[in-house]
């Protein structure tokens, strides 16, 4: 993948990705946040979609954390990213993570 500056200078393609230390992600759920009503909106609505095969009003609910679990891809944490012009003879740029 190319990669340019914020004023579109071309600095070379990514040649890897280098992992750092990983913080644990904070909740994003409180435990304090509720179901603010006492009923389910989908079975009320003019066609309740779940017997259709819509699983939005399963997954995102309280019980599922509002479908905030995390995906199976892996965290690359406070890590940078090695990008390299002319496959690596000219303009070396080791970019850290939190800058994109």
């Amino acid at each position: 993948m190319d990669v340019y500056t914020r004023d579109y200078t071309y600095l070379g393609t990514i040649q890897r990705v280098i992992p750092g230390k990983v913080e644990p992600p904070e909740p994003l759920i409180t435990d304090g946040a509720g179901q603010s009503s006492s009923f389910n909106g989908e079975l009320r609505g003019p066609v309740p979609t779940l017997t259709l095969g819509n699983r939005g009003p399963l997954t995102q609910s309280v019980d599922a954390g509002y479908a905030t679990a995390p995906d199976s891809r892996h965290l690359l944490g406070d890590g940078s990213m090695l990008v390299t012009h002319w496959w690596g003879l000219r303009g070396r740029y080791t970019i850290p993570l939190a800058l994109i």
